[in-house]
């Protein structure tokens, strides 16, 4: 008898994608928009406004990263099913079984 076959997961595959605590995308987003802020405007104000900006961001985001590490999206997104009308469903249920007899 042969024994199971063994699938070798690593732990990068496993692990959450985190930038500073928080999810990746996310504060590289919040980062271009800030700094896209302070360029716009182009003055003291501008810079420490979008300083501030961001550093708030960092905050919100790696307390929502410190939460839910692996990102409520991703799991929610893979729970998702389509169903096929009631109406379907016995006609596939019908073929199945003229199929089988």
């Amino acid at each position: 008898m042969e024994k199971p076959r063994e699938i070798i997961v690593h732990q990068s595959a496993n692990r959450p994608n985190l930038l500073l605590g928080a999810d990746r995308e996310l504060v590289l987003l919040s980062a271009m928009l800030s700094a896209s802020h302070i360029f716009v405007i182009s003055s003291w104000r501008g810079i420490l406004l979008g300083v501030l900006l961001w550093v708030a961001a960092v905050a919100i985001l790696k307390r929502m990263g410190k939460a839910d590490p692996m990102g409520a999206h991703e799991r929610i997104a893979s729970q998702w099913t389509i169903h096929p009308l009631p109406s379907r469903r016995i006609e596939l249920s019908l073929a199945l079984k003229a199929a089988i007899s």
